[in-house]
């Protein structure tokens, strides 16, 4: 994979296609990727790619998002990522808001034949994780929610991103969403809130 023209090519799509704020939260979470990719000892190139690429589709119509998200069991690795979005149910509905990092993956997939599989599944996955999760998505997803312009993000979590081992950081990140969410009453993926169980279960809390 020659990772530098796949850089431009995505940079070139968030200059045209996404939101400055969101292309800025992108370039923050690819650095804070990078960053635990060297601390935890995987690609940081991968980590950066998964970063850039993982909002990518979040600002596309949501109609679109769903003809690129149908086609995620296309991908050879779909069935890593534990769930598969097979058509949109009727009517307004939660999948609606995690749609995009399928629709990111399978854009990638097809448009820059991007078939390292666990870049492909940190980026299907990070909106709502998975039951099982390979150490890049679990990276992505801690750097997705905890990168440095999330408001919800604390110094004192901050500080211990560099202390913590990977499952502890991702314990942190999926405790910081669901309480943020909880307090802005709205609603969480069942996958995230089954995951936040099992490691509240786990950890005696």
């Amino acid at each position: 994979m020659d990772f530098q023209h796949l850089e431009a090519n995505i940079l070139q799509y968030l200059n045209l296609n996404v939101k400055e704020s969101r292309k800025q939260h992108s370039l923050r979470t690819a650095e804070m990727a990078v960053r635990l990719c060297e601390r935890f000892e995987e690609d940081p190139k991968s980590g950066y790619i998964a970063g850039i690429a993982h909002d990518m589709m979040k600002d596309m119509p949501l109609d679109l998002q769903w003809q690129y998200a149908e086609r995620l069991h296309c991908i050879p690795s779909a069935d890593r990522f534990g769930f598969s979005l097979q058509s949109r149910p009727a009517g307004a509905s939660f999948l609606d808001k995690i749609v995009h990092g399928p629709a990111s993956a399978v854009y990638i997939f097809e448009t820059w034949e991007v078939a390292n599989p666990d870049i492909l599944e940190a980026i299907a996955c990070h909106a709502s994780a998975a039951k099982t999760m390979c150490p890049l998505a679990k990276i992505l997803y801690i750097a997705d929610k905890l990168e440095p312009g999330r408001a919800h993000v604390s110094e004192t979590l901050r500080f211990k991103i560099d202390s913590l081992t990977l499952d502890e950081l991702f314990f942190l990140a999926l405790e910081s969403v669901v309480s943020w969410l909880r307090l802005q009453n709205a609603s969480i993926a069942q996958t995230t809130l089954d995951l936040y169980n099992n490691y509240t279960t786990k950890a005696g809390r």
